[in-house]
């Protein structure tokens, strides 16, 4: 329960620019799981396996736990079933993974498609970091924070267009951050002070407006696309443009796409056209970039 809290905790935006539905999430322990795992008909993930069904989803996990879910007008209802031993061997991983699910399911049946990438925003551009895992999104949206844009998310987006204008729009105003972090922005302060949230990772969460107070932006008209290359060592920022081919191909893998039809075609067919109307760059950030005051610079000036 703890971790289903935490990780639905990180999700702090109250919600404005649609209208909502309800969610219930029943979760229960069990000393021992008679599962029988799903498929992956729907998604197929490192640790789950989704199916859908006549009325909404299943999932399973490697080891055990189960989601299923049942959808209506109203909104949709949710059970979880976690084994004792997945919870002794503590794979919090996999129950995130089944959180993370439910409200991703939620999103795309309001029409919004999440994006694993940060975004910023300031006057009238508005730009879409896009990385891989500990690709540095963070670190760098906290450099360009420093510099006077504003937050939309660190890594965790939604694009759609509720009212006819395509957006991005932020849904999580806290920021996982590596205390190494601390080096370069005095404002963190000494972040080993705070409890890591996982044991697979040392960042830890920091609310936004805890640091930057003024510094969050609720949504943004995409611009601009940054993919952003970090490299180890010493060195400078290297800007370099990016083609129609490798927009594409950016935004692409900055979301997760089922392997149901109608709703792959529709994912895939909106991020070709949004990354083809988008001026993109790649931008190579080595690891101690961070201390020079002035590194960012072409970076800035290639999103003019």
């Amino acid at each position: 329960m703890r971790v289903v809290e935490s990780t639905l905790l990180l999700f702090d935006v109250p919600w404005t620019l649609t209208p909502t539905k309800s969610v219930s999430l029943d979760v229960r322990g069990t000393e021992a799981s008679a599962w029988t795992p799903a498929s992956g008909v729907f998604l197929e993930a490192a640790q789950m396996a989704v199916d859908g069904t006549s009325d909404g989803m299943r999932a399973t996990t490697t080891h055990g736990a189960v989601m299923e879910g049942t959808f209506g007008a109203a909104g949709e209802a949710w059970q979880m079933t976690v084994p004792a031993s997945l919870v002794a061997e503590d794979r919090r991983p996999e129950i995130e993974d089944l959180v993370s699910l439910v409200v991703t399911a939620g999103w795309r049946r309001a029409g919004w498609i999440p994006l694993h990438a940060a975004g910023l925003t300031r006057d009238d551009a508005t730009v879409l970091v896009c990385a891989g895992s500990r690709g540095g999104k963070t670190t760098f949206s906290m450099a360009m924070v420093n510099r006077g844009w504003r937050l939309i998310g660190d890594d965790k987006l939604l694009l759609g267009a509720p009212h006819g204008t395509w957006i991005v729009a932020g849904i999580k105003h806290v920021m996982n951050v590596d205390p190494v972090a601390g080096a370069w922005f005095s404002e963190l302060g000494d972040l080993t002070v705070l409890p890591e949230y996982s044991a697979w990772s040392p960042k830890r969460r920091v609310s936004l407006a805890s640091v930057w107070p003024a510094a969050a932006a609720l949504q943004g008209e995409p611009t601009h696309l940054v993919q952003l290359i970090r490299t180890e060592g010493r060195g400078e920022v290297k800007v370099s443009p990016l083609s129609i081919a490798d927009r594409i191909s950016v935004l692409l893998h900055q979301t997760v796409i089922p392997l149901d039809p109608a709703i792959a075609r529709h994912i895939t067919s909106t991020l070709a056209v949004r990354a083809e109307r988008l001026l993109g760059v790649r931008v190579e950030v080595p690891d101690d970039v961070y201390a020079q005051p002035h590194a960012l610079d072409a970076v800035e000036e290639a999103l003019r």
